[in-house]
């Protein structure tokens, strides 16, 4: 089985909650996501989903900010690492990775992580 390099960014179509009109249901949705880890010998990846960044609001300690320039999202992008997906490694297909987030960029992910899943409480 091969392996998806963590730090690797694809796009892809994922099912997220759709929370409008009261009801929650699941919307396939074109989403970039960011490899956090990957085990060859398991069928899901562990992922954590990047979108646009819509307002100059203060950035929160669960979230990365990513500022559009070449070889990253070609938008101003948050990534929300309080909640981490996992996908059936199937899912990427034959995807090519848009990018790899660089080590200082993964470390504040990891923090971020830690921060948005209250593991320092």
């Amino acid at each position: 089985m091969y392996r998806v390099p963590a730090k690797d960014v694809f796009k892809i179509l994922l099912d997220l909650p759709n929370r409008s009109g009261g009801l929650e249901t699941w919307t396939p949705t074109k989403k970039y996501i960011l490899v956090i880890r990957d085990e060859p010998n398991e069928t899901e990846i562990a992922v954590v989903v990047a979108s646009s960044r819509k307002s100059e609001r203060m950035i929160k300690a669960y979230e990365v900010d990513f500022r559009s320039e070449p070889q990253s999202f070609p938008k101003d992008t948050i990534v929300d690492c309080r909640w981490i997906w996992t996908i059936p490694r199937a899912e990427l297909g034959s995807a090519q990775a848009k990018f790899t987030v660089g080590d200082e960029k993964m470390q504040e992910i990891r923090e971020a992580i830690a921060i948005g899943l209250n593991l320092f409480a």
